[in-house]
């Protein structure tokens, strides 16, 4: 099982012993790791098992400047088409962040098709 955590805290706050803090408290059984990335004032973490050692969430996307975790995938779908048109080399991520980048997720997301979670933050925007 997988849990994602944003906290955000505008006092002096060590946000790195507060991720291991969510670490202790969310795990479950055997999953130690947590990955995290402290931005500003504001904490994003996955607790993960990470059954493919690669420990690539949460992810930082340039193109975005944005940083993201997604858990699951999309699956075919018209909009899915649309953006592989223009972008075939975008992951299931980057396919989100370039949807919220165009101001059109929130119009879209009725229209795709998976089983995802996903949590996008921009640190410049702080949104």
């Amino acid at each position: 099982m997988s849990n994602m955590y944003f906290y955000q805290d505008n006092r002096e706050t060590d946000l790195a012993a507060i991720a291991h803090l969510f670490s202790g408290q969310i795990a479950n059984g055997d999953e130690p790791v947590n990955h995290y990335v402290v931005s500003k004032n504001s904490l994003l973490g996955l607790i993960s098992p990470d059954k493919y050692r690669k420990g690539v969430m949460p992810c930082y996307l340039e193109e975005f400047s944005t940083w993201g975790i997604l858990i699951g995938e999309l699956y075919e779908s018209s909009v899915l088409e649309r953006v592989h048109a223009q972008h075939p080399e975008y992951t299931d991520l980057e396919t989100l962040a370039y949807l919220y980048s165009q101001d059109v997720l929130e119009e879209v997301l009725s229209e795709l098709n998976g089983a995802f979670f996903v949590i996008l933050w921009n640190p410049q925007t702080e949104t």
